[in-house]
């Protein structure tokens, strides 16, 4: 699995990150036709606080900014990652699971499709190769993390692989905020996980 190094933003609302799996054989021939199944799961989120912050260095440029401060990581809440609140896991007790699970698998947004409609399963092409995208809020860029894994229909069980994804942002988008002004994350500034503010 690879991913872009440039997200797409969408919309007001939202980003798109770009990925390639590549399937080959054992002496490294890429494998057409191949079915790969995605699936991605919450893996963390952070609480805490940002900032467009000035900078002023000895000549006196002034630089801006964006600074994220984080006064907690935590595990996602959903353990079982099965998308329900079960008994225990509600750690922060605001009754919700947190983070929620807020990644879209996407076709790619310039790549020939290999996304077969309304499903997580890829075919790869005569490369070996297959494109999709993640597209989630911009609101969760920084805040959280997912996993995400591909598995090849070919092969032997357990033909996975999996990335850590913390789903990136754009600093442009940050610039209409007045600089100093410090805003609190989507999941709350409290220095531990237990705290739903």
């Amino acid at each position: 699995i690879g991913a872009s190094g440039n997200i797409l933003v969408l919309n007001d609302l939202q980003y798109q990150l770009p990925f390639v799996v590549q399937v080959t054989d054992e002496n490294g021939l890429p494998k057409q036709g191949i079915s790969v199944e995605l699936k991605v799961t919450p893996v963390t989120y952070n609480k805490g606080t940002y900032e467009l912050a000035k900078t002023t260095n000895s000549d006196g440029d002034t630089t801006i900014s964006l600074v994220f401060t984080v006064n907690a990581s935590c595990l996602s809440e959903d353990v079982n990652n099965n998308g329900i609140l079960d008994t225990g896991e509600d750690i922060n007790g605001n009754g919700l699971l947190d983070p929620s699970n807020i990644a879209i698998i996407s076709p790619h947004p310039t790549e020939t499709p290999t996304l077969i409609t309304q499903t997580n399963t890829l075919v790869t092409g005569d490369s070996g190769f297959a494109y999709f995208a993640l597209t989630y809020p911009k609101s969760e860029a920084f805040w959280s993390s997912a996993e995400l894994i591909a598995t090849a229909s070919d092969g032997p069980p357990g033909n996975t692989q999996s990335v850590n994804v913390v789903y990136p942002y754009s600093e442009t988008d940050f610039t209409n905020i007045p600089s100093d002004t410090i805003l609190t994350g989507p999941y709350g500034s409290a220095s531990t996980c237990a705290d739903p503010s």
